[in-house]
């Protein structure tokens, strides 16, 4: 079983086999109801979005040979699912993965339970921006060379972290830009009176906040806002996963509704992160918890409507 385990301020891959701890036939041969049952909750964000509806309940479903049950909890984005974990509010989170990486190494303060990343990469996070129809920019480059007012979601949201990380790439254009932390609902008003120049989402293909903006229209009945390529700097791309190798972003192209052209933008994997040391309490019950996940990734990325050949980076 391949897990990411992570502490503050370091990372490293770590590959558990069964020649590390003693085996214990006995075990196998209990059945399902003679196993203590465990039981955890999962930061998810929003109740009525995919992590809530889609990773959680098939993932659980999947946990049932192994006697463990794991439910969804309401939370405001990946960062805030994370800071429960290293609360010890909740067990587990499904979170961006660059989420994870700022609240591991760049937290105000350490996760003093440390977190770890267990199975590959769930279905992947895209970068949309949405502009008014009127707008004359077509790259989010070009935007910030003056300027530039942007929501990129509430305190703690993945488009957040997306801006911090675009700030990090390139720290010359975070004096150009005011951040705006309104809902979508809020800023979506805030856009159409010339309050805001953007908003900035991070989220899964099957997105209502992206399909709610790019189908509203104005009184004329002709669409109101479009989306517009994403396309950070290079050094963007130059920031790594845990094992300091892999990227931790990837180039991607999208549909957007009504645009003709796919649109350029960034994706990022969403994974299931779990609070290091209630894995390690619990590690030969969670033995399970690698291949629920594999088990369940088909049905997942086809209810999220992911790319048929999307592979998560390493």
């Amino acid at each position: 079983m391949k897990i990411l385990k992570t502490t503050f301020f370091s990372a490293f891959f770590a590959v558990s086999t069964s020649g590390a701890f003693a085996l214990d036939l006995t075990e196998d041969m209990k059945s399902t109801d003679e196993i203590t049952p465990l039981s955890f909750d999962v930061g998810c964000g929003n109740l009525k979005k995919a992590n809530c509806t889609e990773v959680v309940p098939r993932i659980n479903t999947q946990l049932q040979q192994y006697n463990i049950t794991v439910s969804g909890a309401k939370s405001q984005g990946s960062i805030q699912s994370l800071e429960a974990i290293c609360k010890g509010k909740v067990a587990a989170a499904v979170a961006q993965l660059d989420a994870v990486l700022q609240v591991v190494n760049n937290g105000k303060t350490p996760c003093p339970v440390g977190i770890n990343v267990v199975g590959q990469g769930i279905y992947p996070y895209y970068v949309r921006v949405i502009v008014p129809n009127d707008s004359p920019f077509k790259k989010f480059s070009r935007m910030l060379e003056g300027k530039a007012r942007i929501s990129a979601g509430g305190k703690g949201s993945g488009g957040n972290v997306i801006m911090d990380n675009y700030f990090r790439a390139s720290p010359d254009v975070r004096d150009h830009v005011t951040l705006d932390f309104s809902s979508v609902d809020e800023a979506m008003g805030k856009l159409s009176s010339g309050q805001l120049d953007a908003i900035l989402i991070a989220d899964g293909p099957m997105s209502e906040e992206v399909n709610m903006l790019t189908t509203k229209k104005d009184g004329q009945g002709k669409f109101a806002f479009r989306t517009i390529n994403f396309d950070p700097p290079r050094t963007f791309f130059d920031l790594k996963s845990f094992d300091g190798r892999s990227p931790l972003y990837r180039w991607a192209k999208i549909k957007v509704s009504g645009w003709w052209n796919d649109i350029d933008t960034v994706q990022v994997n969403a994974v299931w992160a779990m609070g290091g040391r209630f894995y390690r309490a619990n590690e030969s019950r969670l033995e399970g918890m690698d291949p629920a996940i594999t088990n369940a990734l088909a049905g997942i990325r086809e209810a999220v409507q992911a790319p048929v050949n999307w592979k998560p980076t390493e």
